[in-house]
């Protein structure tokens, strides 16, 4: 035998529920808009002063900065937003040659895995 409820009451469960699913579609409203505005997936600014452009000094500057820009590439006054700044799409090229190991070219010092690691 089904339990008995009145209208009333129904009512009042129905409106629950209505509810907790109209908050629940907010909160996912208001985790998307927070992802949007999260930071990107490349460095802050603060990480790529104290990691990524000390690698781009000790690294490439030599061929890629003010003195000299081999292939027409200069890195030391690239855009600190790698993910999203003006030279993204440039940042992205150096970060796969460096994963495939072309750059550093072949000669010069190798930059370590672990410094590797924390740049691309």
């Amino acid at each position: 035998m089904a339990p008995c409820i009145s209208k009333r009451r129904a009512g009042e469960v129905t409106g629950v529920i209505v509810l907790a699913i109209a908050l629940s579609v907010g909160r996912s409203d208001d985790a998307a808009a927070q992802h949007a505005a999260a930071p990107s997936d490349g460095p802050d600014r603060q990480t790529f002063a104290t990691v990524v452009a000390p690698f781009i000094k000790a690294h490439c500057a030599t061929c890629h900065g003010p003195q000299k820009q081999k292939g027409d590439l200069r890195l030391d006054g690239i855009d600190a937003d790698l993910a999203r700044g003006k030279d993204a799409a440039r940042w992205k090229e150096v970060s796969d040659r460096l994963n495939r190991g072309e750059m550093p070219p072949k000669g010069e010092p190798r930059p370590s895995a672990a410094d590797m690691e924390k740049v691309v």
